[in-house]
């Protein structure tokens, strides 16, 4: 099984930083936690069509679409493409598409808006947030949130099928593809290549 990632292009494809770089940096300096959680993001290709066709675009397509749209400076730009070989069991899924898992996600989300709200208004009050400081998405606060308080369980990866603007400014109540996010890549990932996309 393959899953991607997509992101700025370095000068040297052999000096990209690897997935554990990438989680590693999630902790090292305040920023807001993405969409859902911690974790090096990738797409991994659905299987939920039921005429046997996949329901939402290629997953390294996706992927380079997110990197050219949110990754580059100029439209010329090349980025990197990540193509890692998961290992074929040892690690631990959390569907986010579970209706266990939703259920328990929505019934806390009054609970802890609270402390949700004053975690948000801390790390925006930093000024090393980049693009974080204007994330209109909190789900990933509280998601670390209840993963520290073991009401979520401490996986390896959680998947979801989420909506990515990748035309910039635009919103759906509908995904358009299956996010893969890997929280401890030692566990998940056998190995990864790096490419440069034009």
């Amino acid at each position: 099984m393959f899953v991607y990632h997509g992101s700025w292009c370095v000068e040297n494809n052999k000096d990209a930083s690897t997935p554990a770089d990438i989680v590693g940096k999630n902790y090292a300096y305040p920023m807001l936690t993405n969409d859902l959680g911690n974790g090096f993001y990738t797409y991994i290709d659905d299987e939920k069509g039921t005429d046997g066709k996949p329901l939402f675009g290629k997953a390294s397509e996706n992927a380079v679409k997110f990197a050219k749209a949110y990754r580059r400076k100029r439209s010329c730009d090349p980025v990197s493409l990540y193509k890692c070989e998961l290992f074929e069991t040892g690690f631990v899924i959390m569907d986010m598409d579970a209706e266990q898992f939703q259920k328990l996600f929505i019934r806390n989300k009054i609970s802890f808006q609270k402390l949700v709200d004053l975690e948000y208004e801390q790390v925006s009050e930093k000024k090393r947030t980049s693009t974080h400081g204007s994330r209109k998405n909190l789900d990933g606060l509280l998601i670390e949130l209840l993963i520290q308080r073991k009401i979520l369980p401490d996986v390896d990866v959680i998947k979801k099928s989420t909506y990515t603007a990748f035309r910039k400014n635009t919103l759906s109540n509908f995904p358009n593809g299956e996010e893969f996010v890997i929280r401890k890549p030692e566990t998940v990932i056998k190995q990864h290549t790096v490419n440069k996309i034009y």
